[in-house]
């Protein structure tokens, strides 16, 4: 099991990483799937189009890419994302940027949890989890 944050292209760091961790690894754990490799990379809006070009074949600005390595219940993958239009969604929420990062650490979730149950629906308990958190602060 690893979680790992990292940066390029910017100069950005995530406030307390050990308890995000702990956080994504419950709310896995609840889901009943194990803990994979799952990496988070923050960037520039340039960096993530590069990506998006370059293996999405996408021409356009986004927040989030992810690649998955789901497999047997294992949650794993690399998500990419742009810190400039997390900032930029936060301001039209009108959230906290620490608020909007946290959101977007958890929606990938979504798309990993329907490739494991090969649904495309939400968990949830999980969905309860990052409503609180987003809302209220509560974990």
């Amino acid at each position: 099991m690893s979680i790992t944050f990292s940066q390029d292209t910017i100069d950005f760091s995530l406030n307390d990483e050990s308890r995000l961790k702990n956080w994504i690894t419950r709310i896995i754990l609840d889901a009943g799937k194990r803990v994979g490799k799952i990496s988070y990379f923050f960037c520039d809006d340039k960096y993530l189009l590069g990506v998006n070009q370059k293996f999405l074949d996408h021409d356009t600005y986004t927040d989030i890419i992810t690649f998955d390595y789901v497999e047997c219940g294992r949650i794993a993958g690399d998500i990419l994302i742009s810190v400039e239009r997390v900032a930029d969604n936060a301001a039209k929420f009108g959230v906290p940027l620490s608020r909007s990062c946290t959101g977007s650490l958890f929606t990938v979730f979504y798309t990993f949890w329907a490739k494991v149950t090969k649904q495309n629906r939400r968990l949830p308990k999980c969905e309860l989890r990052r409503n609180r958190l987003l809302l209220f602060g509560i974990q």
